[in-house]
């Protein structure tokens, strides 16, 4: 049964491209949605030397949001699930490596010599609260990267906000962070297309939910070139440089936009027992690509997967 898409939306955030989705609201319900991911924006960039992740001084605990707390919290949380494969401490490591700016002024800049940042001081970045509210001390050292569970912590939120407008069902894709809940455009579920680069078997699939998230990280997309050859922002957490490997896509479907979005990296850094053990714990299951554009899988995917050539017009990519 077809049903009507009440609001749809399409807009630039977080540095990547945004696709809202309402069925069954008032119309502006899609407004809802941007504000929620531009509010969240302003709070939680490290391009942004007002946002409150980078406002206070090193080592001095300082006044944040509820949801800077929130966020900084789950990033904690994700950092001793994962074993350490997620690591939200490792700004000042892509700095280094050159993702210094907005990805736009990256790519588009003279290349710039990397350099070797400090090893990480075994303080980690602290939640705290006052009579007037929470506070976040990040110890000298240390630079906050929030961007990926940030974006999928975002859509998590932005979805909720929608759906208490009384929407019947919403999908919200930030640049392939993508939550979903709800009466769908066609009734029967959302529908995900993956895109892990030219040659890869995985972008001729797509994934199908009725709710849920769906994440995908790549070592192809924000990559840079430094006077020692290219980067990208996929980061080994063991060494602080970008990882070289042979996984070139994972994705990853989850409860949550955050939590999809923290195992892509175990899916695309941590050894397959490993990845299998986490994504498991998790409730995740994962496709990963390679180099050679062969995929596996991690945990039963295949009844999510569909051809993305027989799918609806209204299909989200992912990417």
């Amino acid at each position: 049964m077809q049903v009507a898409i009440i609001d749809e939306h399409r807009f630039r955030a977080m540095g990547t491209d945004c696709h809202v989705q309402v069925v069954g609201a008032p119309h502006g319900a899609c407004d809802v949605a941007e504000a929620v991911v531009g509010s969240d924006e302003a709070r939680w960039s490290r391009f942004r030397p007002d946002s409150e992740i980078r406002r206070g001084a090193p080592g001095v605990a300082g006044s944040v949001s509820d949801e800077t707390a929130e966020l900084v919290a789950l990033a904690l949380e994700a950092l001793d699930r994962t074993d350490g494969w997620f690591d939200p401490r490792l700004g000042g490591h892509l700095c280094a490596a050159g993702y210094d700016r907005t990805l736009d002024l990256v790519q588009t800049g003279a290349p710039i010599p990397p350099r070797t940042a400090p090893p990480l001081p075994a303080v980690r970045p602290a939640i705290g609260r006052r009579a007037d509210g929470p506070t976040l001390m990040v110890p000298p050292g240390v630079e906050l990267d929030l961007g990926g569970i940030a974006k999928g912590h975002s859509a998590d939120r932005a979805l909720a906000a929608v759906l208490a407008t009384g929407a019947l069902g919403a999908c919200i894709n930030l640049g392939g962070d993508l939550r979903c809940a709800g009466a769908s455009p066609t009734g029967d579920g959302w529908w995900c297309a993956l895109d892990h680069g030219p040659g890869a078997a995985a972008s001729a699939l797509a994934i199908g939910l009725t709710h849920g998230a769906v994440a995908t990280s790549t070592t192809r997309r924000r990559r840079w070139t430094t006077t020692s050859g290219e980067a990208h922002h996929l980061l080994d957490p063991r060494t602080g440089h970008p990882a070289g490997t042979d996984r070139r896509s994972a994705t990853v479907v989850a409860a949550t936009a955050a939590t999809a979005e923290v195992l892509t990296k175990v899916a695309l850094l941590a050894p397959w027992d490993d990845a299998e053990r986490l994504l498991t714990a998790e409730g995740g299951v994962g496709l990963v690509s390679l180099d050679d554009g062969s995929t596996r899988a991690i945990g039963d995917i295949a009844p999510l997967l569909a051809d993305r050539a027989s799918l609806p017009e209204e299909t989200s990519s992912c990417t």
